[in-house]
């Protein structure tokens, strides 16, 4: 394990989750005072389907206690970020349309 990783893991008290790196926030990798450390967390790749995106968010939003676990299947909270992102339609299928 890196010993940046190490340090933010002891500092959280609780190991990294897969969707997390710790950054060096001055850009020197040798320098790892929990000061200069920062937790990203790293995005979905480019394409995903809004369904996917949705249920990525809720895992972040669970994993950092924002969002309970019970609202996890809430048709307000699906309907509430559904309509948040937009639809996107392609040229081909608007001359169909």
């Amino acid at each position: 394990m890196s010993a940046h990783r190490a340090v933010m893991e002891d500092h959280l008290n609780r190991k990294l989750y897969d969707f997390e790196s710790v950054h060096h926030i001055n850009g020197i990798k040798t320098d790892n005072r929990i000061d200069n450390l920062e937790i990203w967390v790293k995005p979905q790749p480019a394409g995903i389907r809004k369904s996917d995106a949705i249920e990525w968010a809720k895992k972040i939003l669970v994993a950092y206690d924002l969002l309970p676990k019970a609202d996890l299947s809430s048709e307000v909270l699906r309907d509430a970020v559904e309509s948040t992102i937009p639809t996107i339609r392609l040229e081909s299928e608007d001359a169909h349309a």
